[in-house]
């Protein structure tokens, strides 16, 4: 008797969400609006605010798919220190964006820059830390 094929392992093929908490939801929505641009949506009935990023996939142009960035209000205590997480951001021209953000007051911690793209790192007003990365060069074209 043969043994059936073993079947190759599933693996994740993008972020489907990125869903941050925050003491204070509609201000740190308005920060993100007017600091890195993102316009968000109010949920109905709720104290959730969030956008989508449509996008399709190189391979097959015809597949459609989605990023869902959202924050919710929480009344739990979140702890005002380092969160072990972070959001990358694409940017088209980075340092135009850090002067940007740098004439809003908004520091930058580092920037770093590789043959395949370069990246700053600040933080929004719950101290998330975000990560703005303009890519160098396009992959496969």
């Amino acid at each position: 008797m043969t043994e059936p094929a073993a079947r190759p392992r599933l693996a994740v093929n993008g972020i489907g969400g990125v869903f941050l908490f925050s003491n204070k939801a509609k201000e740190l929505a308005e920060w993100y609006t007017r600091h890195l641009g993102i316009e968000f949506t109010q949920y109905e009935g709720t104290e959730t605010f969030g956008t989508e990023f449509h996008y399709r996939f190189d391979l097959d142009p015809s597949m459609r798919a989605s990023t869902v960035f959202s924050i919710s209000q929480t009344d739990k205590t979140l702890s005002s220190g380092r969160h072990e997480f972070e959001v990358n951001y694409r940017v088209d021209d980075l340092h135009a964006f850090i002067a940007q953000l740098d004439a809003d007051g908004i520091s930058t911690e580092k920037v770093e820059e590789f043959d395949y793209g370069r990246f700053a790192w600040v933080r929004d007003p719950d101290n998330n830390r975000i990560e703005l990365y303009e890519p160098l060069a396009r992959m496969g074209g």
